[in-house]
């Protein structure tokens, strides 16, 4: 049988409330569906997040730790597809050709290994959906000053191809590079013979800084949209956010911030200033009101709020660790 065109790989758990949706975009596809390989690794859901990945044709793996980092893992050393799309289980393709784009970009780009799409929240989301889809998370952020268009914003001002609603960003040794985790499309080919060997070591946003540090590009397309159905109630998010403290001050391999700083001087250097950042109240009423305006949101005036919650996490969770606490996160981020 010959190998998929692309290989999808989702991380799951107790999912069932989005990953219908999820599969249902990828099955919709215009492309032969023989071509398309969805693993689905698992946490060890309780509800109906298997019987819907099965009745969508997945492959299942599980997954003992459950959390997503380690998923992806799995998922990347099990797949066989020429292309790699990386995508959780609350993410669904806006329309029925995000990869038959993807796929045609990737074919006649070949100096290019990776590639990003942009975020958006569906038309009915929590008060903190649209930040979440724009911004992720307050540090971050501050810490790649992208409070305005987001990781997109940086490939756009780093453009060499000039071409109308496609995009390939280059990016020199010292630049600061976009993050690359859910909706990453990889060239499987590339990944397997570079850094096949790091598969069980480090995770996917770690292997995207490598592509980009050796490759020195990555792609973009306008429109090429992945709908984020993600919790967004106030209450929700600010488990999301302890959950990223957690794991950027305990788990320099996870899949934020503390995962790719420690190779690039000036993005580490950045977290220093977010502490005053949050201090100065002024600078965080400033870009809410910029986000408002730029969104067309008054959601976004809730930044500050998010600021200083993360930079109280962030002192909790460095005073623990001093003291010789080790903290795991137990919850599905």
């Amino acid at each position: 049988m010959d190998k998929p065109i692309i290989s999808i790989i989702m991380a799951a758990y107790n999912s069932e409330r989005t990953i219908e949706m999820s599969l249902k975009s990828i099955r919709e596809q215009n492309l032969e569906q023989s071509e398309v390989e969805v693993l689905v690794i698992d946490g060890g859901s309780t509800d109906n997040t298997r019987e819907i990945a099965r009745k969508y044709n997945c492959i299942i793996f599980d997954n003992s730790k459950r959390l997503p980092e380690i998923a992806k893992r799995i998922g990347l050393k099990a797949c066989t597809g020429r292309y790699i799309q990386i995508m959780d289980s609350d993410e669904v393709f806006a329309t029925s050709y995000v990869l038959k784009r993807r796929i045609d970009f990737m074919d006649a780009h070949t100096e290019v290994n990776c590639l990003l799409a942009r975020y958006v929240p569906p038309k009915k989301s929590g008060i903190s959906g649209k930040y979440i889809s724009a911004v992720g998370d307050p540090f971050t952020a501050y810490a790649y000053n992208w409070f305005i268009d987001g990781n997109i914003g940086l490939i756009k001002k780093t453009d060499i191809l000039k071409q109308k609603g496609y995009y390939i960003g280059q990016f020199k040794d010292d630049d600061i590079i976009p993050i690359g985790d859910s909706c990453t499309l990889f060239r499987g080919e590339y990944l397997r013979t570079k850094y096949s060997d790091l598969f069980d070591e480090v995770n996917s946003t770690v292997l995207f800084q490598k592509t980009v540090r050796d490759t020195k590009y990555i792609g973009c397309i306008e429109g090429d949209d992945i709908v984020h159905y993600t919790s967004s109630s106030l209450s929700t998010y600010f488990k999301k956010l302890k959950f990223r403290v957690v794991n950027n001050v305990f788990d320099k391999n996870g899949s934020g911030y503390s995962a790719v700083a420690e190779n690039n001087v000036a993005l580490n250097r950045r977290k220093w200033g977010y502490p005053l950042y949050c201090i100065s109240i002024v600078f965080p009423v400033i870009d809410a009101v910029r986000m408002s305006i730029y969104y067309k949101d008054a959601s976004f005036l809730l930044h500050p709020l998010y600021s200083w919650y993360v930079m109280i996490e962030i002192i909790i969770q460095y005073c623990l660790k001093i003291i010789g606490k080790t903290i795991e996160n137990q919850q599905y981020g």
